[in-house]
């Protein structure tokens, strides 16, 4: 990336599988509630730091999961 060679953590053999040693499900995230007419949502919200788990950048995650009027489960 950028002409740098980055080496991200081996968590299965000689492998990475899903975000590393301390992926995201180990991490805290924010999380905000939506009301709105029709449907209700949580906001999850998190940061991860540039190197965290050997990763260059910092990275901006969100999720929302929402639940409408009509039952519809809605994760984007």
């Amino acid at each position: 990336m950028d002409g740098n060679s980055y080496s991200i953590d081996q968590n299965e053999r000689t492998n990475h599988l899903h975000g590393g040693k301390l992926d995201f499900s180990q991490r805290i995230w924010n999380v905000e509630t939506q009301l709105v007419e029709d449907s209700v949502s949580l906001i999850f919200r998190y940061t991860s730091p540039h190197e965290e788990n050997r990763y260059p950048r910092t990275l901006h995650a969100t999720t929302t999961y929402t639940l409408t009027n009509d039952d519809e489960w809605i994760i984007s």
